[in-house]
């Protein structure tokens, strides 16, 4: 009788768990459409690896393939990504490139936001693209972001490292300079 019980117990709790699974599944569906079956990339299917190969095999050949930044003061620098070119067309057009994939709501990323031009002020020929993971859900999956804000740099065309968090300015061009 008490293995009969066991039993009984142990299926209650094997069928709790696959309806479970199945809500789960149900409200990620729900709220990500089809785009959480995939591997974060490009193109469905593209895991972020493939991506950055992708991307290396386009890199720049020569350093006057790359936009002059040296006229822009640091302000006009940051960029907000507007999806009239994508991240590979501007990873591939400037030398030294930040992408700061950020949201309107998250507190650290405005308090970041604030004091990026002294970053650019201080690294001269560092560009910084913001891309809001809300309005390019898209370009938020293919890098991956699971925190905001996510720093990702490019050096001529090449990814050169990533960084999560609101860090000091101090500690974020460090990062920069020991990664290009």
């Amino acid at each position: 009788m008490t293995e009969k019980v066991k039993l009984s117990t142990h299926k209650k709790n094997l069928v709790s768990i696959f309806v479970v699974g199945i809500l789960v599944g149900a409200l990620l569906h729900s709220t990500f459409g089809d785009s959480f079956l995939n591997a974060p990339g490009n193109n469905e299917g593209e895991s972020v690896v493939e991506s950055i190969e992708d991307n290396e095999r386009n890199t720049k050949v020569s350093d006057e393939d790359f936009v002059d930044v040296s006229r822009m003061n640091e302000e006009e620098r940051i960029i907000n990504f507007e999806n009239e070119k994508t991240v590979n067309e501007y990873t591939n057009d400037y030398e030294l490139i930040l992408l700061e994939l950020r949201a309107e709501w998250c507190p650290y990323c405005k308090e970041l936001e604030g004091r990026l031009s002294g970053v650019t002020k201080e690294i001269e020929n560092l560009v910084v693209l913001q891309i809001d993971i809300d309005d390019f859900p898209k370009e938020a999956n293919d890098f991956g972001v699971m925190s905001t804000p996510t720093l990702v740099l490019y050096h001529k065309g090449e990814l050169s490292g990533r960084l999560l968090g609101a860090l000091p300015n101090e500690e974020i061009i460090e990062w920069i300079k020991e990664n290009y």
